[in-house]
């Protein structure tokens, strides 16, 4: 009998977490690959933010600021000055990020566009950790809002930036 419960409630964890993940619409491709997530509803083949997000937008709006981010490199030619504050070159990469996301809510046709930027911000590893984790937390944050899910790939994002990004507001 005590195993017959315990499987029952094991089922019933399973489904539950299960759920909690469809509704949220966060996938990875870490986690669940492109044909799992197909067959079992987590995508919704239907909709064109995912049709659209499942492929490399060759005319996305924000491609070319990428490459505006600050990098490790940059950093690391900070004077001692202003390695005392928060560098220009941070708050910079920031602000960029904001104007990305400002430009996007205005514009919802722009929003898978900005969530590709989000993530591959989040994932390149020359951009300087800051920045990377406020894309993280853009993406964290806008899926649900914008209903716009983009696949992370766990292995690009390391623990510094995954937690820098839960502090964020």
């Amino acid at each position: 009998m005590k195993k017959i419960t315990i499987s029952l409630v094991f089922i019933l964890i399973s489904t539950l977490i299960f759920w909690n993940l469809k509704n949220r619409k966060i996938i990875t491709e870490d986690h669940v690959d492109s044909v799992g997530a197909v067959e079992t509803g987590l995508v919704n083949t239907n909709s064109d933010v995912t049709q659209q997000d499942s492929r490399e937008s060759d005319d996305n709006h924000f491609e070319g600021h990428l490459k505006s981010l600050p990098t490790i490199d940059d950093l690391k030619n900070l004077t001692e000055e202003e390695v005392h504050h928060t560098p220009e070159i941070i708050k910079d990469g920031g602000e960029l990020v904001g104007v990305i996301y400002d430009e996007a809510q205005k514009d919802p046709t722009k929003r898978v566009d900005a969530m590709n930027f989000f993530r591959k911000c989040a994932e390149d590893e020359k951009v300087a950790v800051p920045i990377r984790a406020v894309c993280l937390n853009r993406v964290y944050k806008l899926i649900p809002e914008w209903e716009a899910p983009v696949p992370l790939i766990d292995s690009k994002i390391s623990d510094e930036v995954l937690d820098l990004s839960m502090k964020l507001p």
